[in-house]
């Protein structure tokens, strides 16, 4: 039970929209989220939604007992305000890339 709850801490984390502070920047905004860890999660690692990729890791910093990931999102791509975000495998070895879920549908917040 110890490891779900460990798997569900690095996988599920809220996101927090940095957007309110005007990062919107170039077609772009910023969004942060907090992992418990971020193993084989690197800087240029794809962000996608429902498969698409819609954007990048730019900045992973170790705060705390966690790992804050900061990502670069394309302005056409609106997240819903409960959005989480979660590291997901690329391949059985190697390199991770961040899912964000659920999509944005019309009439969210």
């Amino acid at each position: 039970m110890k490891r779900c709850r460990a798997a569900a801490a690095v996988v599920l984390a809220l996101l927090v929209v940095a957007g309110a502070t005007g990062c919107s920047t170039g077609g772009r905004y910023e969004i942060s989220a907090r992992f418990a860890r971020a193993i084989a999660l690197y800087d240029e690692s794809d962000v996608k939604v429902m498969g698409a990729t819609v954007g990048t890791v730019t900045d992973i910093e170790i705060d705390g007992d966690g790992v804050v990931v900061t990502m670069s999102i394309e302005d056409r791509v609106p997240l819903p305000a409960d959005a989480t975000a979660a590291i997901a495998p690329v391949s059985l070895i190697g390199e991770r890339n961040v899912v964000l879920g659920p999509a944005w549908k019309e009439g969210d917040p």
